[in-house]
């Protein structure tokens, strides 16, 4: 992927979480019926609520993810798979990062009905499935190496 598409998906998943966030602020409806449900919260911890009330901590430890994943991602060959799911999780943790930086916390407002779950956003979407096509990118490379 050119360059320039990177950036392009990396600022553009980021405007599409702070786009939805803002769009959904204080809303609660439900999208689908026993599935899916709108329920505007905020976070002011860490991951799954972790940390509760430590904004600066909060802060530091979303910069410093977001900066490891970025120096992972700009050293990595043009030609990797890592990178796309790279960027999205860079672009999820830059979107967290904003909200903890101007907010205070962290807007949630995805809720699934059918299993006990946490309450979550686009930037987590983005950081989970980046990091299972990692993950999954990776042990197929390691199953190659190892045949």
């Amino acid at each position: 992927m050119r360059k320039e598409m990177e950036i392009g998906l990396f600022v553009g998943l980021t405007a599409l979480d702070q786009g939805v966030k803002l769009l959904t602020a204080h809303q609660t409806a439900m999208l689908i019926p026993g599935i899916l449900r709108l329920n505007y919260t905020e976070n002011r911890g860490f991951s799954l609520g972790l940390f509760d009330g430590a904004v600066l901590p909060a802060i530091l430890i979303s910069l410093v993810i977001f900066a490891g994943l970025a120096a992972v991602l700009i050293r990595l060959p043009r030609t990797s798979p890592l990178r796309v799911p790279l960027i999205c999780m860079c672009a999820g943790a830059l979107g967290n990062l904003i909200d903890r930086v101007f907010l205070g916390y962290v807007r949630d407002m995805f809720e699934l009905l059918f299993i006990r779950f946490y309450v979550f956003n686009p930037a987590d979407m983005y950081v989970t499935l980046g990091a299972a096509a990692c993950a999954v990118l990776l042990l197929k490379a390691d199953r190659k190496e190892r045949a």
